[in-house]
């Protein structure tokens, strides 16, 4: 194995270790201690990372989100149908965010972003923005190519994520259900993609 391999592995171990610390005891609640103890590396070894635990954060979102796009852009790539690339995205999405780990993640934020704006923000920046940015550009191309009957690439967009996430994440987010099951999520994809496939599928 190259040295570049058992780097690779501990930075992804940090990263999981933070994901789960973030997710059920807060951002606040957290050291980078817990995070190292976790992950079974050194301290010293988290911080020939990252900088601190904000650095760890952000590098977790940015993963998560160069993993979405980077798959998106593969089946785009390959000159996926319209049709199966937003299949695609809304499976994909809800996969994610009806994850027990994301849902932990969005409640962190919302908590804690009220005490301190610039962890929003960081997540905003790493995070959606990097997705909806991906998204619009490829339904904006997609309208442009007249493949899809979409005036308004970015209410486009917004209506994807919204729906998408909606009714998986309200209710999980505030405690008053549990994660959605497998079948739920599957359920949900198939109405997603129908109803915007309806609005904006090229007859």
């Amino acid at each position: 194995m190259s040295p570049a391999g058992p780097i690779k592995k501990k930075r992804t171990q940090i990263l999981d270790a933070a994901a789960h610390l973030f997710a059920t005891q807060g951002y606040s609640g957290t050291s980078v201690e817990e995070i190292a103890r976790l992950a079974k590396v050194a301290k010293p070894t988290v911080y020939s990372h990252f900088e601190g635990k904000r650095d760890v954060l952000e590098a977790l979102l940015q993963a998560r989100t160069e993993e979405m796009t980077t798959y998106f852009s593969q089946l785009e790539i390959k000159g996926e149908s319209p049709e199966k690339v937003v299949t695609a995205i809304i499976e994909v999405m809800a996969d994610v965010l009806s994850r027990e780990e994301t849902i932990g993640i969005y409640r962190m934020l919302a908590v804690e972003g009220a005490r301190d704006p610039e962890l929003a923000k960081a997540y905003l920046a790493k995070a959606e923005n990097s997705v909806e940015v991906w998204i619009e550009s490829y339904l904006a191309k997609q309208a442009k190519a007249g493949q899809l009957r979409i005036e308004d690439p970015a209410w486009a967009t917004y209506t994807l994520l919204q729906m998408t996430k909606g009714k998986l994440m309200f209710k999980p987010l505030f405690g008053l259900a549990k994660p959605p099951s497998k079948r739920e999520v599957n359920k949900h994809v198939r109405q997603c993609v129908a109803f915007f496939l309806d609005i904006w599928k090229v007859r």
